[in-house]
């Protein structure tokens, strides 16, 4: 049931990784409730959470165009993105992509792109012990220094520092 509504609220436009997330809460919550009665308002609570949030994102105004665009980003964070490639999937001119993606998230598509790849590494960090190198080669960073000046951007601290804080934990 929880994997049907969390599918829905994604088709919704719910951002797959909110989505994952919220699939483990929602799975752990419901492992710890011992009555029907409690699952049932579970439920409805879960319901109303995921329409809440799908109602938020079309309030937002993305059309299914950007979605889609960032669904393939997300799809393909590990690759190379580059805005003519993206362009080129959805048969339309790089200039015009730009300019709608701006216009309706109010970010540039490289900006998401970045601001994507690094809480990628920041799951990739709190999951593993993965080098912080490999980490930026399997994010298609083409060196640790662009990496290091990107993560900071994103996530004000250094990947380094950021490791050491959250394995200190």
């Amino acid at each position: 049931y929880i994997a049907m509504l969390i599918q829905a609220a994604i088709d919704g436009g719910l951002d797959y990784e909110i989505a994952s997330q919220l699939n483990i809460k929602y799975i752990s919550l419901s492992e710890k409730k011992n009555f029907s009665s409690e699952l049932e308002q579970l439920e409805i609570d879960i319901l109303y959470d995921l329409s809440q949030r799908v109602k938020k994102i079309k309030r937002e105004g993305n059309t299914k165009f950007v979605r889609d665009c960032k669904d393939f980003i997300l799809e393909n964070i590990f690759k190379e993105l580059k805005i003519s490639d993206i362009a080129k999937y959805f048969n339309i001119d790089s200039k015009y992509l730009s300019r709608r993606f701006k216009k309706e998230t109010k970010e540039t598509i490289k900006n998401y792109i970045n601001r994507k790849k690094v809480e990628e590494a920041k799951r990739i960090m709190q999951s593993s012990n993965m080098s912080i190198i490999d980490i930026a080669f399997n994010l298609s960073f083409y060196d640790q220094s662009h990496f290091t000046k990107i993560f900071k951007e994103f996530a004000g601290t250094t990947p380094r520092q950021y490791y050491k804080k959250i394995k200190s934990k």
